[in-house]
């Protein structure tokens, strides 16, 4: 386990450190984690949640086997459990100081950090069913704001909060109807945001439900084109020809 023990700094320089070329320089493979909160499903009338999935296929094929490890995370059937004020005050613990209980709670939020910290970019694909973020996904995000591990605070002035996670690529796959309302985007964003992100994109394909066959063909055409795009960002971040 690697979070919770000493600063991000001291367990992963590397990751806070690296140039776009040091993965070919150290022979270094990066890892891209995919955080599918979408839920699979036949149902037709969830469509945007089945483009969603479709989405990130699209992206994993475009970066599979040009030497990334890719890791999945499917919160959409196995959903974090929810932060309380237990997990909270566990947290808030040196590792040393805390109960067998204590880190027993903060188990599952240890593995969730140390994917998050061993990935150079993190890709979330999120369903638009309102205006909201889907409650698997907010639990996963809960988990991720651990202090000494994700953020750290100012000693000499504890209102000023450090995000770790500047390094970090994030890109969220959506799919909804309402492109000028992206609350749900703009939530993901900011929550990133809070814990260092800066490099951050949102790809997503807006459906209508008059759209007819050939439109829905013909903006998925330019999705993917998109989701091309992307991946050819992430290749030239790891120093590498897409």
């Amino acid at each position: 386990m690697l979070s919770g023990r000493y600063t991000v700094e001291k367990h992963f320089p590397v990751r806070l450190r690296a140039s776009k070329n040091d993965f070919n320089d150290w022979n270094l493979m990066p890892q891209i984690l995919f955080v599918q909160s979408t839920p699979p499903t036949t149902n037709t009338r969830d469509e945007h949640g089945t483009i969603a999935r479709k989405m990130a296929r699209k992206l994993k094929e475009a970066v599979r086997g040009r030497g990334a490890h890719v890791v999945d995370r499917d919160i959409a059937t196995r959903p974090p459990c929810l932060v309380d004020a237990y997990w909270k005050d566990a947290a808030r613990r040196h590792a040393a100081e805390r109960t067998a209980a204590q880190k027993s709670r903060l188990r599952e939020s240890d593995e969730l950090v140390d994917e998050v910290l061993l990935s150079d970019v993190i890709v979330v694909t999120c369903p638009e069913y309102g205006y909201g973020t889907p409650a698997p996904l907010n639990a996963w995000l809960d988990n991720l704001v651990r202090p000494g591990c994700t953020y750290t605070v100012n000693e000499r002035n504890p209102d000023v909060v450090y995000g770790l996670l500047h390094n970090k690529k994030v890109v969220v796959l959506m799919s909804g109807e309402d492109e000028k309302q992206d609350k749900a985007g703009e939530a993901i964003r900011k929550r990133f945001s809070d814990l260092g992100v800066r490099n951050f994109e949102l790809v997503k394909m807006k459906l209508a439900p008059q759209d007819d066959p050939d439109i829905r063909q013909q903006k998925w055409d330019q999705t993917q084109n998109r989701i091309l795009t992307v991946a050819k960002g992430i290749q030239s971040r790891w120093g590498r020809a897409a």
